[in-house]
């Protein structure tokens, strides 16, 4: 089993970034070769978890993303944050032995020492029986044919923002 990791972070026009960690637990999943796809970075304020491949990477400079900061029991109806501005997907694969628990309190607590503040967190069921399909299948979230297919029993998500000059 391997671990994937899903971030993206949104410089939004409130002067704030947001981001979310989304971490799956894959069954199945083939290890990668070593190395970042090309032309992808971490980005500046979180750093990546030791042993993670970047394995999809976007980056745009004015968009609009949905983050849903609440369980999602209908991916139709969903609520959540509608932002707009500097967006960055980054997607990682962390090999077999580390587990989704392990991974997102590692994030959480770099998140924490960054000044960010958890807006919402949720794991597995916690999320809502439509999460996985508004994360996925909707394009509102993450961008369509990037990054893995599914998440699989053992997600676990993170919503944090922190202040920022720079936005």
């Amino acid at each position: 089993m391997t671990t994937s990791t899903r971030y993206h972070s949104v410089k939004a026009r409130s002067r704030r970034a947001i981001l979310t960690l989304a971490l799956p637990l894959l069954a199945a999943m083939p290890a990668l070769a070593a190395g970042d796809v090309p032309g992808s970075k971490d980005h500046p304020l979180v750093s990546r978890f030791a042993g993670a491949t970047i394995t999809a990477y976007e980056h745009k400079d004015f968009d609009e993303v949905f983050l849903p900061d609440r369980p999602v029991k209908d991916a139709d109806k969903a609520e959540g944050l509608h932002l707009e501005g500097k967006i960055t997907w980054v997607w990682y694969t962390i090999g077999a032995g580390k587990s989704a628990l392990e991974v997102e309190r590692n994030y959480q607590d770099a998140l924490q020492k960054a000044g960010f503040q958890t807006l919402f967190r949720c794991a597995k069921d916690e999320c809502g029986d439509d999460f996985q399909s508004l994360v996925i299948n909707s394009g509102k979230v993450l961008p369509r044919g990037k990054g893995d297919a599914a998440f699989g029993g053992s997600h676990r998500t993170i919503l944090a923002k922190a202040a920022s000059a720079a936005g």
